[in-house]
Formats: C-alpha cells, structure tokens, sequence
C-alpha cells in the first residue's frame, strides 16, 4: 500500500486517558474517541483498545506525550561533543544531576539547538514507550513517531525561534513554559508546574 494512502492515527497519551484521532480525506478529522485509564499502566492496556476503535490497523500512528509523562533538562552545549556517544553521555548526565540512577529506564530526545547553544532534551520512560510500539504492533499498525507534547506544540505553532521569546502549552493539570534567549540559546529549564 502507498504511504500516502495508509490509514493515520494520532494519539495523545495522558497518564489518566487517551485521546485519539483518525484522518481522513484532505487531513480533515474522519473519526475521534478518547479512552479513560486508571493510572500509568492503565494507558498501556487501553492504548490497544484506542488502536481498534480508531481503526488503526495497517495505517500510521503518531504518539504524543502528555508533558506529566516527560522530563525535560537542558544539555549545555551538545555541539562540543565529538560523537553521537558523546551527546549521549552529555545527556545523561544532565538529567542524572536532577534524577539520579531513576534515567537507566529513560529514553532520551535531543533538540536541535543553534551551533554552539544549550539544548533542551527530553526523557521518556523507556518501559511506556516499548509498550506503545509493541501494542501498535499487535494491531497491525505502524508508530512512525513518538513526541512529547511540547516538542510538537512548538514545531506546529512557533517552527522557527526568532531572538527572544517563551511558549508555553497547558494541558489538565500542567502549564510547560520554554524560554529562550539570544538567537537559540535557552534561558533556563523548562518549568513544569
């Protein structure tokens, strides 16, 4: 089947529910649905569930993570490093700092920062975002990605930063404000409230 014509699914993980969309034709809504958890690990046994009434089998999903379900830490000066190894450790150590030995079950996404700048990184629970790919693969769908809701947010509404500026994204129960500074540099951690 042509990827253009492939079935897509988003859904956005909450750690309570689970909200979900289908598009159809010309990108506009065909079907949407949303599921109600008990915790964490409840959004592991509903997200199949989500899948089959979504009528996601043989399409595309796209996962977006509720900002109460990610951790955010500023990694000063990725560009420094002189290999993806590097980057890594530079990572892990900067969310190691706040969280200790708690980032062995993380998964991390690195931002793309101006040459020479800090850049905001976010860990995901390695345990969660396994799940989710392996409950898509049960129902015969494809995650082509998996992001947090910030991430996501920003590169739909704000794409390109100009010198100076702060996005924030509310969500029940959590405000997520960025900030930055000088052409790409951020100012400080994301708070997350």
């Amino acid at each position: 089947m042509s990827r253009s014509w492939r079935k897509r699914v988003a859904v956005a993980v909450y750690p309570e529910r689970l909200v979900w969309l289908r598009a159809g034709t010309g990108g506009k809504v065909a079907a949407k649905g949303s599921l109600t958890c008990t915790a964490a690990d409840g959004v592991l046994a509903a997200f199949p569930q989500a899948l089959r009434e979504a009528d996601a089998e043989g399409g595309d999903v796209v996962i977006l993570l509720s900002n109460r379900l990610v951790r955010y830490a500023i990694v000063p000066n990725p560009d420094s490093a002189s290999g993806w190894q590097e980057i890594d450790l530079l990572t892990r150590h900067a969310f190691e700092r706040v969280h200790g030995a708690a980032v062995d079950g993380w998964e991390f996404r690195l931002s793309c920062a101006a040459p020479g700048r800090a850049a905001l990184d976010s860990a995901l629970d390695r345990v969660l975002v396994d799940g989710l790919r392996d409950a898509a693969a049960g129902c015969k769908a494809r995650v082509v990605s998996i992001r947090p809701y910030l991430m996501a947010a920003y590169n739909h509404s704000v794409g390109r930063a100009s010198s100076y500026g702060m996005f924030v994204v509310v969500e029940p129960q959590r405000i997520c404000q960025l900030v930055w500074q000088d052409k790409g540099g951020l100012a400080e951690q994301p708070a997350n409230a």
